[in-house]
């Protein structure tokens, strides 16, 4: 019975961020919107269309728990719903009324955060464990391995980068100095760059 319910409640939770991102992308509208695929009209239908992976999942979840398909299908959901409700709040807070939200930074880095492993770990994943929830065979484990650890090294290098990936322009609340690409490298006035002593 919780198990369900905690199903219902991640599909939930997608359908409601994704609302809030449709907000957020009406009330932006007067903004050079950031976006991730290209433009906001695209973005808002892919996250609509995107809501079947959460639907799907829930519905695996709730009458089959153990199969880690119905559970990667909602975090898969969840995760492009975090996506597009954190970027629609942060280009709200950074670009279209600067100062009227808090935290306008911190929601631009759970964006940046969360594209990538909702996409490409959520992806590769579901067509290695398709349709049981189950490895073919153990010669996969190495696959699903290099998955987690390409997706954690992208996760920490991201929540360390100085720059924020959507908003250049912005630091990132956690970010690191050192781990500029540009760290120790300053542009006289010739034009050409130098590289500074450390």
């Amino acid at each position: 019975m919780r198990v369900r319910r905690l199903a219902w409640g991640l599909l939930g939770l997608c359908v409601a961020l994704t609302a809030a991102g449709l907000a957020f992308a009406v009330v932006n509208r007067g903004a050079a919107q950031v976006n991730t695929l290209g433009s906001p009209e695209f973005d808002a239908l892919f996250s609509v269309v995107y809501l079947a992976f959460p639907v799907v999942g829930a519905l695996i979840a709730s009458r089959q728990p153990r199969n880690a398909i119905g559970w990667l299908f909602l975090t898969t959901g969840l995760g492009r719903a975090i996506d597009y409700a954190f970027l629609g709040y942060a280009t709200h807070a950074l670009i279209e009324a600067p100062g009227s939200l808090p935290g306008g930074a911190l929601a631009g880095l759970l964006a940046d955060l969360t594209w990538v492993p909702s996409l490409l770990g959520g992806t590769a994943l579901l067509f290695l464990l398709f349709p049981h929830g189950r490895l073919p065979s153990r010669r996969w484990r190495p696959v699903v391995w290099l998955t987690g650890a390409v997706t954690l090294a992208y996760v920490a290098g991201t929540a360390l980068n100085p720059e924020l990936y959507y908003f250049a322009d912005v630091a990132n609340p956690l970010g690191v100095e050192a781990m500029s690409t540009t760290a120790g490298v300053d542009a006289d006035p010739s034009g050409s760059e130098t590289g500074t002593a450390g």
